[in-house]
């Protein structure tokens, strides 16, 4: 740690504590904290786990106001659970934030503070300073792969910070710092999970508003890798799906690798926005330029054709030879003076966005590239294709405004990742955050909804609200159900059944039979008095056969619902973000087609158009699909809209919420739960979830 500090260039004051020694490299070394002569700003621990609240409380009573614990031995271990612990209450009662423990440090490359125990930080290996900060909850690989990756890529760094176990700061925290910092452009993130879920969405939507990327890669998408992950930091990983979801609703931009991490965040640093998605590729290989194409039309890039003055002007000057074309094999013109006339060619066509350039060659070629891209307003990505030892236009190219990939793949990735950002960027800015459709009600208008909820949860023994309880609590917040009547003997059933209008269905209702078809506890179609007496007897007989009397709340007799699209749409409750929010096609084959689309609660009018574009033939079924009629996507929209207000606002009291199936009618005709179960939490599961807030914190503060 010291000689770090002190061979990377540190300009402040380093005081050495260890009651052993007299000096270290040449410094005064000091017996003990309470014998510093001047107050401190950091202090840098490095002692066994065993004594690191004793060095800790020191720090405290020294009015010391950071502390950066390299010192393993904590959460990642069994035995040290209680430890850590132990140091989170002492951090919060003694006023003093920490980094880690279990975590190699911090850096700031652009003013020389290399406060970090890694034994590589070496002057010589580490990257130039820049704009791209990069957080790892896993010290070895921030100081290792990634920083090697970012110096041989020419990637500039501002901050690389080690997080470690997080007993206080979380890399949400330092996100959040490095937003707020003007020469930091964009912030890659490497984890294993979050403890706050709500922190990180908050920072993510303020990465949105600053127009700095969050780049994630996310450890821990298997079962094995997340195993790895709570042996390694202790840190939840969380499900990959849910974070799937969350990051697309909060244009987080999720990597696959290290070499994803460095690329596409270094391009978020340099890059301008594109005003559409139409992409030129132009190489000096058809080969090269296909291999590109490819790779992008495989990620759905759209590759347009080149307006007609543009082939003519690209066919004058290959002469027969090459592809006058999009994607554009130019051959040798990329080494001769036609180089700059073709780029600005494709530049100025109207019908593309962005251009790449998949070449390798000199500083003549890298400079036209570089000139290009700075002589408009359109943004330009490289793929080197020549050795990455090149000394010439490699190094220039790395050092400019333009981000430089290495293979088709990558380079498409990072155009699609483009995309998607400037997709989120736009829907944020033009839709206010958390709009709700119209005439849907607002943030603290569900009161009553959340005693019906109370009532009801003390209405029942059990876990689970059965069918006609659970349909009331989904009532309460405008979620519409079927006409419906609960009834105890057949005569009340005959003339429910008056009532509501042949045909009816017959459903025994119990909290302990969720899944009524496999018990044969109810039937459809009944079309008459004779056929419903018949119903009954054979539902209660095969409830009987499974339940005690007692645990049989009556038997519902309900409308048919025709022709309308069968969707399942619910809630459930994941550790670290609280309530998400589900919908896929439903009816019988919902556990078979397993095809579902998620959002972190509560939702927007678009965040529910997008879901119903992630699920596979959603979109065309509602639209109307073969001489069917157009489905009610306002009426599903608002039920979407609302049930998620059900998740934020009902926090702890709920642990989910299955609608199916949801019909969806016809258009006008809204969107109707003919079946729901809500699941209640546990007393254990109740005290855990009531750390979900109940809506977004900028919705609870009015931001």
């Amino acid at each position: 740690m010291l000689s770090n500090l002190m061979r990377g260039g540190f300009k402040g004051e380093l005081l050495p504590v260890n009651p052993k020694r007299e000096s270290v490299f040449g410094l005064r070394c000091y017996p003990s904290i309470s014998a510093l002569p001047r107050p401190v700003d950091l202090a840098a621990i490095v002692v066994p786990a065993s004594g690191v609240l004793e060095v800790v409380r020191q720090c405290c009573e020294k009015a010391i106001k950071a502390a950066l614990i390299i010192s393993a031995g904590f959460a990642e271990v069994a035995d040290g659970l209680t430890l850590q612990s132990d140091l989170q209450r002492l951090a919060r009662e003694g006023g003093i934030r920490i980094c880690g423990p279990n975590c190699l440090g911090i850096a700031n490359l652009a003013d020389n503070v290399w406060a970090s125990s890694n034994p590589n930080v070496e002057p010589d290996v580490v990257p130039k300073p820049g704009s791209v900060a990069l957080l790892s909850q896993s010290g070895a690989t921030a100081f290792g792969p990634l920083m090697a990756l970012a110096r041989d890529r020419g990637v500039g760094l501002r901050y690389i910070v080690s997080t470690g176990n997080e007993a206080d700061l979380e890399v949400a925290d330092f996100a959040e710092f490095m937003l707020e910092d003007e020469p930091t452009k964009s912030v890659a993130l490497l984890i294993e999970g979050v403890r706050d879920g709500a922190k990180f969405a908050r920072v993510a939507r303020l990465a949105q508003q600053k127009g700095k990327p969050l780049v994630l890669l996310k450890l821990g998408r298997s079962p094995v890798g997340a195993a790895a992950a709570r042996t390694h930091t202790a840190a939840l990983t969380g499900t990959d799906e849910v974070w799937t979801a969350v990051c697309r609703q909060m244009g987080v931009l999720r990597v696959d690798d290290y070499d994803e991490l460095i690329d596409v965040s270094s391009m978020f640093a340099k890059i301008q926005m594109p005003r559409g998605e139409r992409t030129a590729v132009v190489s000096h290989s058809g080969g090269i330029a296909g291999a590109v194409a490819d790779s992008c039309g495989g990620l759905k890039v759209p590759i347009p054709g080149l307006e007609p003055h543009t082939v003519e002007q690209l066919s004058r000057i290959l002469e027969g030879r090459g592809a006058a074309a999009n994607p554009a094999d130019i051959t040798y013109h990329f080494q001769r003076d036609t180089f700059p006339v073709i780029l600005n060619a494709l530049l100025m066509d109207d019908n593309v966005d962005l251009l790449c350039v998949a070449t390798f060659g000199d500083e003549d070629v890298a400079r036209a590239v570089i000139n290009a891209a700075g002589a408009g307003t359109k943004p330009v990505l490289h793929m080197w294709t020549g050795s990455v030892q090149n000394r010439t236009g490699l190094p220039i190219l790395q050092d400019s405004q333009v981000p430089v990939f290495y293979l088709p793949g990558r380079l498409a990735k990072g155009v699609r990742a483009l995309l998607d950002y400037r997709k989120a960027r736009l829907r944020q800015l033009a839709e206010p955050e958390g709009k709700a459709p119209t005439g849907a009600p607002g943030c603290g208008e569900y009161q009553d909804a959340r005693l019906d909820l109370i009532r009801l949860s003390s209405s029942t023994p059990d876990d689970m609200l059965d069918e006609f309880r659970s349909k009331q609590l989904l009532r309460s917040f405008g979620i519409p159900g079927t006409r419906e009547v609960l009834c105890h003997t057949p005569e009340e059933a005959v003339a429910a059944a008056l009532q509501i209008g042949y045909p009816v269905a017959l459903k025994v209702v119990s909290p302990r039979l969720p899944h009524k078809t496999e018990a044969g506890v109810i039937h459809l179609d009944v079309r008459d008095a004779g056929q419903l007496s018949a119903a009954w007897t054979q539902v209660v007989a095969n409830a009987s056969a499974r339940l005690l009397v007692s645990d049989i709340t009556g038997v519902l007799v309900q409308e048919m619902v025709r022709d309308g699209l069968e969707l399942i749409a619910g809630l459930s409750w994941d550790e670290q973000f609280g309530p998400i929010l589900l919908i896929g096609l439903g009816g019988i084959f919902v556990e078979t087609m397993g095809r579902f689309s998620r959002r972190l609660c509560p939702v927007t009018r678009d965040d529910v158009l997008e879901m119903i574009a992630e699920v596979p033939a959603m979109e065309r079924l509602l639209a109307g699909y073969r001489g069917q009629p157009a489905r009610d996507i306002d009426g599903l929209v608002d039920v979407l809209y609302r049930l998620s207000r059900l998740g934020t606002e009902c926090a702890g009291l709920v642990r989910s919420v299955d609608i199916n199936p949801l019909v969806v009618l016809s258009n006008g005709q809204g969107a109707i739960a003919v079946d729901a179960l809500v699941a209640l939490p546990s007393p254990r599961e109740k005290m855990r979830h009531t750390t979900f807030p109940a809506a977004a914190p900028e919705l609870q503060s009015g931001r």
